[in-house]
């Protein structure tokens, strides 16, 4: 099954959202860029989404814009871990959010 315009739509829009509501606006094109290239070599659209929120969010580290982003607002020290299309806290095993509905970070 291919990835389709309409798969790499949503999972920009989506992690646009969660960039926005927790580090602000700026960072969206480091989304666009991982779809655009990653759409390239996975066929597999969950495998695909999850590859892109992951690529995004080593960049967000990579680059130092926020080295625990996004952070897990149950313990505000480490990162939350996307998989099962949600941000999990590894720590607790809890799923935290869906993607595109994390909260607004209080600071």
């Amino acid at each position: 099954m291919a990835v389709t315009d309409a798969d790499e739509e949503r999972i920009v829009r989506l992690l646009s959202q969660a960039l926005q509501a927790t580090i602000g606006h700026g960072h969206e094109a480091l989304a666009v860029e991982n779809a655009s290239c990653l759409r390239q070599f996975i066929d597999e659209p969950v495998q695909y989404g999850e590859r892109v929120v992951d690529d995004t969010q080593q960049d967000i580290h990579d680059f130092f814009v926020d080295t625990t982003w996004p952070r897990c607002p149950r313990h505000q020290r480490h990162p939350l871990w996307f998989h099962e299309n949600a941000w999990w806290c590894e720590e607790d095993r809890v799923r935290v959010a869906n993607l595109g509905e994390l909260a607004p970070s209080e600071g």
